[in-house]
């Protein structure tokens, strides 16, 4: 059988769809065969846009996504280019930019791939795919997480990432992206699925004993609610009903772990208010003062990065803190990427977050992205985001397909369709 070039297309642009969905299900139990998936993805993706006409690359909805990314993804990569030295102690802080800077450009593809305004149509309904991954996916990380929980008796789950707070932010990008698809997805019981999703997130959340995560997913969720009743003009009471009864019950359930959490808070806090920085809380705040003062504008190894930091910490003794992380990152994406890759490594995080706001606002005119995308920048001001692998696999594959979900279901220009 002859297949067109078009036809070829289709059958491309389908399966970086099917892998997608795939390496959101497989992020909970298998993540590093999610983040192959995603390298797969974007390899069929570059082969997509080399066969594309230039001027629908160029015209796509979300070029400058494409352009912010691959900007993003290039800085990460030409700084560890140029600072990591063969034989490092540092070689993991070194290898967390320099993976999240290659996903960042397979992503970018992806983007383009599924995105563009051509005339190349799925094989398949893409919301009904991406629907159904997203309401499968909550449904695998819960029972996954349970499983750590009371079989392997973990008192804090870690899925299959190594810490509980890389868990944490895993969970809920695709707990954020399941909410939002069900919410404005047209199936029957709507109502009824999307209050079993935020359920199961929270659940799954509270297991993780990420107190940041918790925190933000619960506030997401609330914002949620709250705009999409402003849009429809119809506010469905229910839904805060599900919500409160969603925390209560995480609350009760993991109730030894969160009182233990929070006592920390407080104890942390006592702490550093004493000059005591080494405590959780203590030595995030030591390492944000840290790295604001040891940064360097335009860039800057490891090796001088820590070595400026012992001589700060060696004249304020109250910042000792952050020295037992500092071999890592300094958990805030925004101080770690100006110590380490200098101004123009803000920048460009910073025009991957405007290329997001434009194309809700601008393009998909939809508030329900700024949500997610406020909670992700919400935890990247606590902690490291774009770092590795899992983390910027489940963000980037969570904004991927609800792009798609939604551009599918709106009146945005959609692909003519091929009959076969």
């Amino acid at each position: 059988m002859h297949l067109t070039r078009n036809q070829i297309s289709s059958y491309n642009k389908t399966l970086i769809l099917i892998l997608s969905v795939a390496s959101l299900i497989f992020l909970s139990f298998k993540d590093g065969i999610a983040t192959k998936m995603l390298h797969a993805a974007g390899a069929l993706s570059l082969l997509y846009i080399v066969m594309m006409p230039k001027k629908d690359f160029l015209k796509s909805p979300a070029f400058l996504i494409f352009c912010a990314l691959c900007l993003f993804g290039i800085m990460n990569l030409a700084w560890y280019t140029l600072y990591k030295e063969p034989g490092t102690v540092f070689a993991n802080a070194y290898r967390g930019p320099m993976e999240a800077g290659k996903l960042a450009i397979l992503s970018a593809f992806i983007f383009i791939a599924l995105l563009s305004d051509d005339n190349t149509a799925f094989m398949i309904q893409p919301r009904k795919w991406i629907l159904c991954g997203a309401l499968v996916a909550p449904v695998i990380y819960f029972i996954f997480a349970m499983w750590q929980h009371y079989h392997l008796h973990i008192d804090r789950i870690i899925l299959s990432t190594s810490h509980a707070t890389t868990a944490g932010y895993v969970i809920m990008s695709s707990a954020l992206l399941s909410a939002i698809a069900t919410l404005k997805s047209d199936i029957k019981y709507k109502t009824l699925l999307f209050a079993l999703t935020v359920v199961l997130g929270f659940l799954t959340l509270f297991a993780t004993g990420t107190r940041s995560v918790i925190l933000v997913y619960l506030v997401s969720i609330f914002l949620l609610i709250t705009v999409e009743g402003i849009l429809s003009k119809k506010i469905d009471y229910r839904l805060y009903l599900f919500f409160l009864i969603a925390a209560v019950a995480g609350a009760f359930l993991f109730k030894d772990t969160l009182m233990n959490r929070a006592q920390e808070i407080n104890s942390d806090l006592t702490h550093y208010e004493n000059n005591d920085s080494v405590t959780s809380i203590g030595a995030r705040l030591a390492m944000y003062e840290l790295g604001l003062k040891t940064y360097d504008a335009w860039g800057q190894s490891i090796e001088q990065r820590n070595e400026k930091i012992r001589k700060v910490e060696a004249a304020e003794p109250r910042l000792s803190g952050a020295l037992e992380f500092i071999d890592s990152h300094l958990h805030n994406d925004f101080i770690e990427t100006l110590s380490t890759r200098g101004l123009p490594g803000v920048l460009s995080i910073l025009l991957v977050y405007l290329s997001l706001i434009y194309y809700a606002v601008k393009k998909a005119r939809q508030p329900c992205i700024l949500v997610m995308l406020l909670a992700v920048l919400a935890e990247g001001l606590s902690d490291v985001i774009f770092f590795s692998k899992s983390v910027p696999t489940s963000v980037f594959i969570a904004f991927v397909l609800l792009f798609v979900f939604l551009k599918a279901g709106s009146k945005i220009k959609q692909p003519i369709q091929i009959k076969e």
